[in-house]
């Protein structure tokens, strides 16, 4: 585990959310944490992503949103002539930090939605 990992777990640790990672996911460089007050999981990725763990439904399916920006791209047609538009993720690999003030920032804004209900 590197310097950025150990600062972002201090992070998570100050702002109510608890790091259940393990060992092998640690390894890889995915940091997984749940949020102490609503039980909301979170990952964030060496690769760059953040992603949020939602449980929900008919079935209480899990499904996984990512919480990186988007940018609109143009893209060439490679079966037929022209272009098309299309959305890609913004990814910030190996900036722990980042992701997680970006998993911060949902969490609180979660919280904050929660509340005024």
């Amino acid at each position: 585990m590197n310097e950025e990992m150990h600062k972002a777990i201090r992070l998570f640790n100050e702002h109510s959310l608890s790091v259940i990672s393990t060992d092998r996911q640690i390894n890889n460089g995915t940091i997984m944490v749940m949020d102490d007050v609503f039980g909301t999981k979170y990952t964030i990725h060496k690769s760059g992503y953040a992603r949020v763990r939602v449980i929900g439904g008919y079935f209480h399916e899990k499904n996984h949103y990512q919480l990186n920006k988007v940018r609109k791209i143009t893209k060439e047609r490679y079966y037929k002539d022209g272009f098309y538009n299309t959305t890609e993720r913004i990814t910030l690999p190996g900036q722990y930090l980042e992701l997680a003030k970006m998993v911060i920032r949902k969490a609180n804004k979660e919280r904050l939605t929660e509340f005024k209900k």
